[in-house]
């Protein structure tokens, strides 16, 4: 009996962790950081340089990706997340823009 109870209880955090990762994949709502144009610097790699945002992509699937693509003085195209929303997002990462 012990086990039938922890079976259930197991299959309805299962249940509730499933609504909510279902909840965010169908939340497309994102932040976005940067837009084309904007210039930005990194601040865990000062010698890339200055970049300038060249590209921007947002995928309209729900839970689809942000992307944005820099380009940098000293190193060239450099591809990031741009979703603030996410943990991975570039501001995060420490591209700030340059003011």
């Amino acid at each position: 009996m012990c086990q039938l109870k922890s079976l259930i209880n197991l299959k309805k955090a299962i249940a509730f962790f499933d609504m909510a990762l279902y909840g965010r994949l169908m939340d497309n709502a994102k932040r976005i950081y940067l837009r084309i144009g904007e210039q930005v610097t990194h601040k865990a790699h000062p010698e890339w340089g200055e970049g300038i945002v060249i590209e921007t992509s947002d995928s309209s699937i729900p839970g689809g990706l942000s992307m944005v693509k820099i380009e940098f003085t000293n190193v060239g195209q450099k591809s990031f997340f741009n979703d603030l929303a996410l943990p991975q997002c570039c501001y995060h990462a420490g591209v700030k823009r340059v003011k």
